[in-house]
């Protein structure tokens, strides 16, 4: 089990000594583990086939030898990571839970939670049975049952713990900055629609002119608010460069004429 651990550690090929997999493994799990034990599964593994050392760096300390996982301990990784779980392989399975295939990864979780749930009723019904038995002679098993049942609750939380994990993971959660990015951009879309779709929307095109945005924003706004004849005299007062009954475009020119 522990020996799985070590290989997933190892399973992105960089060559690594042992201590710092003892210090990954402790930052990761806060479990009491000591030097010796990593040491000794290492070298169990290398006879094996499973890992291989490599030379050390030149400026490296030569008591730390790296160590790299080999395409046996590989395979070997892949298919602990997909075999059914168990209360001895859950802890450490999960550290490793997201590079699991998510279908195969859901289908895993939900049988042990299943046998959980099932573990969980039968441990309550013993415990209803020995709180039944009433001995006078000391009979620890109230207190087993009673453990063991704790124990299986707690795993069924920490099962429901990863999925919660896992999900956020793949789905940002309602109010994260890309959500909110998104729900913007859809407010400024649909609001643009409405405009365009209203009836007798005014033109806020403003003028191409000097001094003529200002001014048809303000004959815009008289124009929403009924004051239309007037506020089209004012825009088209106001649109300087062009006269007032030539159209938009036209250059603007002194004396009357037939143009203008």
């Amino acid at each position: 089990m522990f020996a799985d651990v070590l290989l997933g550690l190892l399973s992105d090929g960089t060559p690594t000594h042992g201590y710092h997999l003892l210090s990954v493994y402790r930052a990761r799990t806060e479990w009491p583990v000591s030097p010796g034990s990593v040491y000794r599964e290492l070298s169990r593994l290398q006879r094996q086939g499973l890992v291989e050392t490599v030379p050390n760096a030149a400026n490296a300390d030569p008591r730390r030898i790296p160590y790299r996982i080999t395409p046996a301990g590989r395979a070997r990784f892949e298919r602990w990571l997909r075999a059914p779980l168990s209360a001895e392989t859950m802890r450490e399975w999960i550290l490793f839970a997201d590079r699991v295939p998510a279908d195969v990864r859901d289908d895993l979780l939900a049988r042990r939670r299943e046998d959980l749930d099932i573990r969980r009723r039968l441990l309550e019904r013993k415990q209803g049975d020995v709180a039944a038995r009433r001995r006078a002679e000391y009979d620890p098993s109230a207190a087993l049952v009673a453990d063991a049942l704790r124990e299986t609750i707690a795993e069924a939380a920490l099962v429901e713990h990863v999925l919660a994990l896992l999900q956020r993971r793949e789905c940002p959660p309602k109010g994260h900055r890309s959500d909110r990015k998104q729900k913007s951009a859809r407010r400024v879309r649909q609001r643009g629609d409405r405009e365009t779709r209203r009836p007798g929307a005014p033109d806020t095109t403003p003028s191409p002119h000097a001094g003529g945005g200002r001014r048809a924003s303000a004959a815009v706004t008289s124009e929403a608010s009924g004051d239309a004849p007037r506020a089209r005299a004012g825009r088209i007062a106001g649109d300087v460069g062009h006269s007032p009954r030539a159209p938009r475009g036209t250059p603007w020119c002194p004396t009357p004429c037939s143009t203008c």
